[in-house]
């Protein structure tokens, strides 16, 4: 009979140590569960601003780019228009192409005749 006491006690003892033990992981699966749930939100959140940040640098080196771009495209109108007006004050220093002042009707007339025949 002692024997089966003591067998009987062993037994009890074993089974409470494993009740324990599922308590014991229970326990900490819920409260794992609350740190991950909070984690998460903290992680999500890194994650978020992480990617904001990354956006943000893009955004601001295509601005960059279309900023070069369009001083790249006011460069080139400018040099043309220097370059224009510089042909242009070229032209009016040679006279090739600028407009004679109007003359008067019959200094025109005789410059035209004089030594070409009119018949």
């Amino acid at each position: 009979m002692q024997a089966y006491i003591l067998a009987n006690a062993k037994y009890h003892k074993a089974e409470v140590k494993v009740q324990k033990k599922r308590s014991l992981k229970a326990d900490t699966n819920v409260v794992m569960g609350e740190v991950t749930a909070s984690g998460s939100k903290t992680v999500e959140s890194l994650i978020d601003r992480k990617v904001s940040t990354a956006f943000k640098k893009i955004q601001k080196l295509y601005n960059v780019c279309v900023k070069e771009r369009k001083n790249k495209v006011d460069f080139v109108k400018r040099a043309a228009k220097r370059r224009r007006e510089s042909m242009d004050q070229l032209e009016g220093a040679s006279g090739s192409n600028v407009a004679s002042p109007p003359a008067k009707k019959g200094k025109k007339v005789e410059s035209l005749t004089r030594g070409r025949s009119t018949r």
